[in-house]
């Protein structure tokens, strides 16, 4: 049986839910056998800037953005690349959220998710919680039934702290842990 799921990716500057965005991606993936095959790519640059001073930023992760490797910083924070404002930028993907009501996946309760649905709120919007699961809880229950922590091996081409490239390979990630919860504790398949 394939299940279908949304897993997000962001990019801020803060690890708080008012944090400044800077990147969202989010890809549909059928997981079947502990393999995502990714359907759908949802993909949007913000505009960073607009966002103060009603957004946070800190200086911790500015610290932590400049210890990055040089295309991810550039696809963070580069204007001369394509950025939507913010609240387009979330019209967007809630238009594609509607399109693909499929559970969504983030790596952290508190992080992607969560700083969607501030966001979310904060433009007047409601972000479907009721859909919400996370990836990071999901991994760290993995040794209960026997299941491995550690990630996958990244594919050469997802880069890393690029968030579309980062929401495919966190599908990988979800694919494997599902399969092995469904292989070492439950011989019929597990739907979540």
């Amino acid at each position: 049986m394939t299940n279908r799921y949304i897993i997000t990716d962001l990019e801020t500057m803060a690890l708080t839910p008012d944090a400044i965005i800077l990147s969202v991606g989010a890809v549909v993936a059928d997981i079947e056998h502990g393999k995502a095959h990714i359907r759908a790519r949802w993909y949007r640059r913000v505009e960073y800037l607009e966002q103060l001073p009603t957004r946070h930023a800190d200086r911790s992760t500015w610290k932590w953005w400049q210890e990055q490797n040089d295309a991810a910083r550039h696809e963070a924070f580069s204007y001369k690349l394509d950025r939507l404002p913010l609240w387009l930028a979330l019209q967007s993907l809630d238009a594609w959220l509607r399109l693909n009501p499929y559970p969504i996946w983030g790596n952290g309760a508190p992080f992607d998710n969560t700083i969607l649905s501030h966001a979310y709120l904060q433009h007047g919007m409601h972000w479907p919680f009721w859909r919400d699961c996370c990836l990071r809880n999901l991994k760290n229950m993995a040794p209960l039934w026997g299941g491995s922590t550690r990630y996958p091996a990244r594919p050469e081409h997802l880069r890393k702290h690029i968030a579309i490239d980062d929401a495919e390979y966190e599908a990988g990630h979800l694919a494997e842990l599902l399969h092995g919860l469904q292989t070492r504790n439950h011989p019929a398949e597990v739907t979540i």
